[in-house]
């Protein structure tokens, strides 16, 4: 079983029901992360910066049980963080200190 999974059964109630609020915590942030990051992307902002905002101001009305799963969730959204920012690398723009100080934590 996931992490994710147990956390949310660590949440439910005894009749291990998943309750409304959690769904409805996790699409408000969903949406209004997603209005935000589209809004900032039409003010030619980052919509990160936005989506990180919104994340700020709506996880104290998300309810207990997004802030229970909240680390699984972080961690996904880092993992996907990370791939996308290793993919949108350019070894060809990197030019040698770049290159040399990366690979320096490896050869200590």
């Amino acid at each position: 079983m996931s992490a994710f999974a147990t956390a949310v059964e660590a949440a439910l109630p005894e009749t291990g029901a998943v309750p409304d609020s959690f769904f409805l915590g996790l699409s408000c942030i969903l949406l209004l992360g997603y209005t935000v990051f589209r809004v900032f992307g039409a003010l030619r902002l980052p919509g990160a910066v936005g989506v990180m905002l919104a994340g700020c101001l709506l996880s104290p009305f998300a309810g207990p049980a997004i802030h229970v799963v909240l680390p699984s969730i972080q961690e996904v959204a880092f993992i996907l963080l990370l791939c996308r920012a290793g993919c949108e690398t350019n070894m060809a723009d990197l030019n040698t200190s770049a290159v040399l100080l990366a690979t320096l934590p490896l050869l200590a």
